[in-house]
């Protein structure tokens, strides 16, 4: 099992401005009041009493509530390193600490590291939630590439070979990763629907580039044989899926039909332009470009185009003997049209020689 990022257990903290009054002179005024009324008697005893009892609440809770709001900025600040937070968070709970009277000390101390633990706990489950998310994106990304490499060699017929098992065991390691670690989220069900799935769409894919590699010779054939492959009753498929890759097939191959027909077309009216332009006014035809449409047409198994590509190159030899023989563009167009046209270019090369 892949080892995922240590989380530290601690606290954290930042120094921020300080009032620059003291504790001390917070309560000067009030000390003053409850000491001039010491001397009257229980009933003035009493209410200085009372008086330093509401001075000592009111400071806890300034300091308090500055701490609060000072973990709460720290906690901002340090996001993603909770032992920033603590150091200075530490530092400031020491200094908030100092402000108050002694006997106030211990208790505010305490209650500053509950305020300060409660964030630092959040900080250690906001980078544990992130470590785990960008882990688990790693992880997934890999399992993507090898799927990816798995239908890539199944569709090019390797599906039998080292390097499909190899692709295969990889993506198996990494979903029984995902579900034998329960921080990640998936259950060993899901994990088992993952590798079916995965499976499956290698077969669909040994089967698609089977119908491609058919298709240019037999287009009718390589749908008959996608049909017959997927219908066959030992393959580990449901009625399901079995009926989705029959149809995923067809609809294969009428779209690779479509592509060919169109790639058909435009090789051809490219073929009878250029042929065209050499037979009706003897200009040359770049060679690279009639490379080109030979090389595309014998892809495309257009045997009518290549004959094309043929009597243009004809015409092709028979301009550079005219350009040989020092003849006008005009004379070779009579010469074309006393031999009978345009098409009867081995009576229109006699003439010339």
């Amino acid at each position: 099992m892949a080892r995922l990022p240590s989380v530290s257990r601690g606290m954290a903290t930042s120094r921020t401005p300080q009032s620059a009054l003291t504790a001390a002179d917070i309560q000067t005024p009030y000390r003053a009041i409850a000491d001039g009324l010491r001397g009257v008697g229980d009933f003035a005893l009493d209410e200085a009493d009372r008086y330093e009892r509401a001075v000592n609440v009111g400071l806890t809770a300034e300091l308090t509530n500055t701490a609060r709001n000072e973990a709460q900025r720290l906690a901002i600040e340090s996001r993603g390193n909770p032992d920033a937070f603590e150091t200075e968070f530490r530092a400031v709970a020491d200094g908030l600490v100092a402000r108050a009277p002694e006997r106030l000390q211990g208790a505010l101390g305490a209650q500053f590291q509950d305020i300060g633990g409660a964030a630092y706990r959040g900080l250690v489950e906001e980078r544990r939630r992130g470590d785990l998310a960008r882990a688990r994106d790693r992880i997934d990304t890999e399992r993507v590439s090898a799927l990816e490499q798995m239908t890539s060699l199944a569709f090019d017929g390797g599906a039998e070979g080292p390097e499909f098992a190899r692709a295969r065991a990889a993506y198996e390691d990494l979903t029984q990763e995902l579900a034998g670690n329960p921080a990640f989220g998936m259950s060993e069900s899901t994990a088992r629907y993952e590798m079916r799935r995965a499976e499956v769409a290698a077969l669909e894919e040994t089967v698609r580039g089977e119908v491609s590699r058919r298709f240019r010779s037999d287009p009718a054939g390589a749908e008959r044989y996608a049909t017959e492959a997927l219908s066959d009753p030992t393959l580990p498929l449901s009625a399901e899926e079995r009926r989705k890759a029959i149809a995923g097939a067809v609809d294969m191959v009428s779209t690779e039909t479509a592509a060919y027909r169109a790639a058909r077309t435009a090789l051809r009216d490219q073929a009878d332009s250029v042929i065209k332009t050499l037979e009706t006014s003897a200009l040359r035809a770049d060679p690279i470009l009639l490379g080109t449409l030979r090389e595309e047409a014998e892809s495309l198994g257009d045997v009518a185009t290549l004959l094309k590509l043929d009597r243009a190159e004809r015409v092709q030899s028979l301009v550079d003997r005219f350009d040989q023989s020092g003849l006008s563009p005009t004379k070779l167009r009579v010469y074309q049209r006393a031999a009978g046209g345009v098409y009867s270019l081995d009576a229109v090369a006699n003439r010339i020689v």
